[in-house]
């Protein structure tokens, strides 16, 4: 079949355009502006992400942020147990008093290690 070769050849054209457009605009550039030009085809708008992270990756998300802040937006998460049965204790913000989550894309940085 033909459509997963035109994928790739695709795919390759557009990583190349790509790279000509962060070569060429490096004089200028601030992180933010070559993470944008990287991962967003000419034309289109950058997807906006709601970045939600466990306690050991809150810098990581903090620095995403940091970076784009037109891309990224964070909401803090508090992490607990309850005292009477040990249970988790998850308040995930973004949700009250208004709901920011909602029709949102999310981002969830987990820590598989902790």
């Amino acid at each position: 079949s033909c459509a997963p070769a035109l994928d790739t050849a695709r795919g390759r054209r557009i990583a190349q355009e790509r790279e000509v457009r962060a070569r060429t605009s490096m004089e200028n550039a601030t992180p933010s502006k070559v993470a944008h030009q990287l991962s967003t085809p000419q034309g289109f708008r950058p997807t906006k992400y709601v970045v939600l992270s466990y306690k050991t990756l809150d810098a990581f998300a903090q620095r995403l942020v940091e970076a784009d802040p037109e891309r990224f937006t964070t909401y803090p998460t508090k992490w607990g147990r309850f005292e009477d049965s040990g249970m988790d204790h998850i308040i995930v913000g973004g949700f009250s008093p208004v709901n920011r989550v909602m029709r949102s894309h999310v981002l969830f940085l987990a820590d598989f290690n902790s």
